[in-house]
C-alpha cells in the first residue's frame, strides 16, 4: 500500500508583497473616486517633478560629456 501525504506549504514571504500591493491600489482607486481633482493635481505635480529631475540629469549629462 502506498501513503499519500499532502503538504500544504504557504509562503509568507510571497503573500506580503501582493497584500501591500492590493492595498495601495485599493488607496488609489478610492482617494480617485473620493477625490478626483487631488488626484489629478498630485499627478500634475509628480509628472512636473519628474521632468525636472530627467531634465536635471540630462544637463548633467551634457556638462560631463563636454
Amino acid at each position: 500500500m502506498t501513503k499519500n501525504s499532502v503538504t500544504f506549504t504557504t509562503s509568507s514571504k510571497s503573500s506580503i508583497p501582493k497584500l501591500i500591493g492590493l492595498a495601495l491600489i485599493a488607496t488609489l482607486i478610492f482617494t480617485v473616486v473620493r477625490h478626483p481633482g487631488d488626484a489629478a493635481s498630485w499627478v500634475v505635480a509628480i509628472a512636473g517633478g519628474a521632468g525636472k529631475a530627467i531634465d536635471g540629469i540630462a544637463n548633467f549629462l551634457n556638462n560631463v560629456g563636454g
